[in-house]
């Protein structure tokens, strides 16, 4: 459900230039992402078991929600993430 509105941001973020370049760095960063977010999760959830506060852990996971919603919304806001309208196809 996602990948159509990350496609469409990636190109949007890249002003049309080096598009296959931007696709790349974001696969990198999400990638990245997603290994360190497993690790910082992985051992937060170990801490929190240790100390007896899981709400630790799902705190962290909101906060993160919510942080990226908030820079979804900054984008939206600064109108990068415009739609643009396709132009007529020359046959």
């Amino acid at each position: 459900m996602v990948h159509p509105f990350e496609t469409e941001t990636v190109v949007a973020l890249s002003g049309d230039r080096l598009v296959a370049t931007h696709y790349g760095l974001c696969n990198t960063v999400s990638g990245l992402g997603i290994t360190l977010g497993n690790l910082v999760v992985g051992a937060l959830w170990d801490l929190a078991l240790r100390r007896g506060a899981l709400w630790l852990t799902w705190a962290a996971l909101t906060a993160t929600g919510l942080a990226c919603a908030a820079a979804v919304a900054a984008l939206a806001q600064s109108g990068r993430l415009t739609v643009r309208r396709p132009g007529p196809v020359a046959t």
